[in-house]
C-alpha cells in the first residue's frame, strides 16, 4: 500500500541472507505473493527493507513511479543520518558510556548498527531503481 501497488497485483519476494521459512507458504497466501525465493543478488529495480540482518527485496520493475521512490529514500537516508549521529554522540560520550547500565549502552550500540544497516540498504535500492 506505500508503494500504491493495487492488491490485486501479485508480487515475488527475494530473500539475501539467513531465513527459516517454515511460514513461507502462509506469507505467501497472506501477502498475494507469486513467490518467495532465496537469492545471492536481488533484481534491480527492487525495492528492500531489513529484518535483522536479512535482506528482503520486492522487484517492482514498472509498478511504482522510481523517481518518486528515489525521493522518499533519499529523505528517509537523511533522517537516519541525522539519528545515526545522536547515537554516535551518545556513545561517545564518555560520562554516558561508564555510567549508563550495560544494557542501555548496547541498545544504543545496537540502534548504531541498525541505522547502519538501513542506510546501506536504502541506498542500495536507490541504485538499483537507477538501472
Amino acid at each position: 500500500m506505500q508503494k500504491n501497488i493495487p492488491n490485486k497485483e501479485s508480487l515475488k519476494v527475494e530473500i539475501i541472507g539467513e531465513h527459516e521459512g517454515s511460514f513461507n507458504s502462509v506469507i505467501t497466501k497472506l501477502c498475494n505473493l507469486e513467490n518467495i525465493e532465496k537469492v545471492d543478488e536481488k533484481t534491480s529495480g527492487s525495492v528492500s527493507f531489513l529484518v535483522d540482518i536479512t535482506e528482503y527485496a520486492i522487484p517492482l520493475g514498472n509498478l511504482i513511479d522510481a523517481e518518486e521512490e528515489i525521493k522518499k529514500m533519499e529523505t528517509e537516508i537523511k533522517y537516519y543520518e541525522g539519528f545515526l549521529e545522536s547515537v554516535k554522540k551518545k556513545l561517545g560520550n564518555d560520562k554516558f558510556v561508564s555510567n549508563a547500565k550495560t544494557e542501555v549502552v548496547e541498545a544504543e550500540r545496537k540502534k548504531l548498527t541498525d541505522a547502519q544497516s538501513k542506510i546501506v540498504s536504502l541506498k542500495d535500492s536507490i541504485e538499483a531503481l537507477k538501472k
